[in-house]
């Protein structure tokens, strides 16, 4: 595995040392014991994605299912919908991170389908009971992007705010960030929505970054078409 990492990380008391250049934990926020970014290639062949134990796999909280990795981009393994329950592929990363706090994925596409989008996630909590966060959801086939509260319950959710007439091509980076109150969502540079979350009805104040993908063709062999080839997060 070392020939595959990037740089030494600690996690309580084992340290993961590292090599080549594929992802890495720098910094000292307290989160995954000690970090102020991770960032990822996805450098490893994963179902669910755990890279040495720094992501929480989404089955924990169902109905959600796991993120995959295939060495190199990670992608959904939801496969259909059932109208009811909503089982986006969802992975947060552990550890205690502080409210101010950005996350970033360059998008991975390759002739995706209708029905399948990606997702990043702020403030993301997951436990056997509750799914709470803030998701940004990059929707393909209506080239929106919504910004979704994750209320605790399964299935559900309130969608905060959209922005429209947005396209998710092989390379496109989506940022979000959550500064005090107030989301700010780019593509490419460009701000395309701020949101400030003071007047929702469940704001959150805590949590973790995170990634969630959706793949409702029926096939398991379109999840690989769109995901995330690179995914870092960091503090403010």
């Amino acid at each position: 595995m070392a020939a595959e990492l990037d740089i030494a990380f600690n996690r309580g008391a084992a340290t993961l040392l590292a090599g080549a250049g594929r992802y890495s934990v720098l910094g000292d926020t307290g989160a995954l014991a000690g970090t102020s970014v991770y960032n990822t290639s996805f450098p490893l062949t994963e179902n669910p994605i755990s890279e040495s134990g720094a992501w929480i796999a989404g089955t924990i909280s169902p109905p959600r299912t796991n993120v995959q990795s295939d060495g190199v981009h990670a992608f959904a393994t939801m496969v259909s919908f059932d109208g009811t329950n909503f089982n986006d592929s969802v992975a947060i990363l552990n550890g205690t991170w502080p409210a101010n706090q950005w996350v970033q994925g360059t998008v991975y596409n390759q002739s995706a389908l209708s029905g399948q989008e990606c997702e990043l996630v702020l403030h993301g909590t997951l436990t056997a009971l509750t799914n709470t966060g803030l998701e940004i959801d990059c929707v393909l086939v209506t080239g929106h992007i919504d910004l979704v509260a994750w209320l605790g319950p399964p299935n559900s959710f309130s969608t905060l705010a959209s922005a429209t007439g947005i396209t998710f091509n092989d390379g496109d980076v989506i940022y979000a960030q959550i500064v005090g109150t107030v989301v700010t969502i780019k593509k490419n540079g460009a701000t395309v929505l701020t949101h400030d979350t003071a007047g929702d009805s469940l704001p959150f104040s805590s949590g973790a970054p995170g990634q969630g993908h959706w793949n409702q063709t029926g096939s398991a062999a379109n999840c690989t078409k769109l995901g995330w080839k690179n995914w870092q997060a960091g503090a403010l």
